[in-house]
């Protein structure tokens, strides 16, 4: 059986789901830097290849 789909699918969906609800919770600033953090760490190993 294959569980590793459904329990991808269920993380993002409860990821995206949290993200909605407490995204406005959180100040502009913090915002802005997860999002620097993250394109950070995506562009790092998209050129590493890691």
């Amino acid at each position: 059986m294959v569980t590793g789909p459904f329990i991808n699918a269920s993380a993002v969906l409860v990821g995206g789901v949290l993200g909605a609800l407490l995204s406005q919770r959180l100040p502009e600033r913090i915002r802005t830097a997860m999002t620097s953090i993250l394109a950070g760490v995506i562009g790092h190993r998209h050129f590493t290849g890691h």
